[in-house]
């Protein structure tokens, strides 16, 4: 149990043994779990997607995105294109996609251009947080990568983000003849590709320990063994991205919420109970954006009439982009401002991998 006190355990985001979990540990164990019953009982049942879950770890896991890049003005246009010219872009694109698509139906190109983009950049979203978690527990608990290991493990990762695109492409592109057959084989040979990915991940972290003498702890592990998981489930069942987008939402959302506790800590509230005084404001403030945004608004589209639902569609994917792209801007633990966000709690042993 967290302590009431806005101080945890140094070496921790949250606490050594729940930064396990939270990181990787149970999404490995419940999809796990998902897949062996999904053998015993209906696929649809399994995967069905329970709108509770998309409110209360999904969509606050964005407005927790937007709330730390608009947490000031100073911070804000510390990222310009983040912040203003990305999100500016954004709308105005997709207005125009969506007076295009109102006059001819037939003109729908530029919007699926915008869900093919959510959709594949999603594949450097999942890895690049993957390899932020690692990073950051290996910062806290003093494991050092030289340059040849984080580009190994980093090369990994590359890899496997294209076997998410291509996984993402499948899906929304279904073309004739020889395209087809380029694409079948190109899938074949990234899966023989991952499979040698992870091998090489597991060896470079082997080396690590034995180079450094200071072992790769469990929470550095699991976030990168955890990614191959979510990718094997989605090789088997492609609906189950819902329980993978849940499984990303629970390790992200401790990050901003330790920024959030240090920012309190550094205005000078130490005092018992702030832990709850803080957190609880700060995560009904979350639902309550996440309920408006992914459960009203879809709620309101589907009032409108078949039409209406493209207009979610295009807002889902403009979301999804920005998300993505503040993510990649705000969670560089090389940058000592976010380092110093992040970390302020800690006296972490080693430095930033």
């Amino acid at each position: 149990m967290i302590n009431s006190r806005i101080s945890v355990k140094p070496s921790a985001i949250v606490n050594p043994t729940l930064d396990v979990w939270l990181s990787g540990g149970a999404s490995i164990v419940a999809l796990s779990l998902l897949f062996l019953s999904t053998l015993l009982i209906s696929q649809e049942l399994i995967l069905e997607k329970f709108l509770i879950l998309t409110v209360a770890l999904n969509g606050t896991h964005f407005l927790a995105s937007y709330r730390l890049l608009y947490s000031s003005r100073k911070f804000a246009l510390s990222y310009p294109w983040a912040a203003i010219y990305l999100p500016l872009f954004l709308v105005l694109y997709s207005l125009a996609a969506l007076m295009l698509v109102s006059h001819n139906a037939s003109y729908d190109l530029p919007v699926q251009i915008l869900i093919g983009t959510a959709s594949v950049y999603l594949a450097l979203h999942y890895t690049g947080q993957a390899w932020g978690m690692m990073a950051s527990y290996a910062y806290l608990d003093g494991v050092v990568f030289s340059a040849r290991q984080k580009s190994l493990l980093r090369a990994t990762l590359k890899i496997m983000a294209g076997w998410h695109a291509l996984w993402a492409l499948r899906l929304l592109w279904k073309p004739d003849g020889a395209a087809q057959v380029y694409l079948t084989n190109a899938s074949v040979v990234m899966n023989y590709l991952g499979i040698i990915s992870l091998a090489v991940g597991l060896t470079v972290l082997v080396w690590v320990g034995k180079g450094s003498g200071r072992r790769v702890t469990t929470r550095v592990l699991v976030p990168y063994v955890a990614l191959y998981v979510w990718y094997v489930f989605l090789f088997f069942y492609p609906a189950a991205l819902f329980w993978v987008q849940i499984s990303h939402a629970i390790q992200y959302l401790p990050f901003p919420m330790r920024v959030e506790l240090n920012r309190a800590s550094r205005a000078g509230d130490h005092s018992e109970g702030a832990l709850a005084r803080i957190l609880a404001p700060y995560g009904l403030i979350l639902l309550a954006g996440s309920a408006l945004i992914f459960a009203g608004l879809p709620w309101l589209a589907e009032q409108m009439g078949p039409g209406a639902s493209s207009v979610w569609v295009v807002m889902a994917s403009i979301i999804n982009i920005h998300h993505y792209f503040i993510d990649g801007c705000i969670w560089r633990i090389s940058n000592p401002v976010v380092s110093k966000e992040l970390f302020a709690h800690a006296e972490p042993p080693g430095r930033a991998s």
